[in-house]
């Protein structure tokens, strides 16, 4: 099973609103799954699309895209193809081109069913996002996220597991994790 599978199926329990958001998009792979399969009203898609050598380190290592270090014009690229990609599915999209932190100051608190974080792997990038939309989603809905085993033996900023780290820190024991995918959530009580 995919992560964007396991993400369906750890989320499809929670709909009451219709309203999610994705911090994260890449290439939009993820969204377009959750907008086929989930009856979304609304999804948030959260992601800056800017070249930012310090933030490009430790995100979804752009390089692997485009084979090199990637340049603002390469992101501007990027960019169109993913809202080209994503344009069949209308106004059930609202784009926000902006830091995660800057983008969930524009979605009201307690709004979401779900938010699911793929961003930037790094432990300060991976709390603040949990901390900046934790309270986006309403009592029931579920905060989640990928890439739990994603940086397995690599230390980052002394942080041998940042991801891990950062939910841990959040939650304590209280979250959930499928293994399989390595996506962890936590049911906002």
């Amino acid at each position: 099973m995919s992560h964007a599978e396991a993400l369906i199926e750890i989320a499809r329990d929670r709909l009451e609103t219709g309203v999610a958001a994705e911090i994260g998009v890449w290439r939009g792979e993820t969204s377009e799954k959750l907008l086929d399969d989930l009856p979304l009203s609304l999804l948030h898609c959260v992601d800056p699309y800017v070249a930012d050598p310090e933030y490009d380190r430790y995100a979804n290592d752009p390089r692997r895209l485009f084979r090199r270090t990637p340049t603002q014009e390469d992101w501007e690229g990027l960019y169109r193809a993913t809202t080209k990609h994503l344009s069949r599915f209308g106004t059930r999209v609202r784009w926000h081109r902006a830091r995660s932190r800057h983008a969930s100051l524009t979605v009201p608190n307690g709004s979401l069913d779900f938010a699911f974080v793929d961003a930037n792997h790094r432990y300060w990038w991976c709390k603040a996002d949990i901390d900046a939309w934790t309270p986006k989603i309403r009592p029931g809905g579920r905060l989640l996220g990928h890439d739990w085993f994603t940086q397995k033996g690599l230390e980052v900023d002394g942080i041998r597991w940042p991801v891990q780290c950062a939910v841990i820190e959040a939650f304590g024991d209280a979250y959930e994790l499928d293994e399989s995918s390595g996506i962890w959530w936590m049911e906002i009580p």
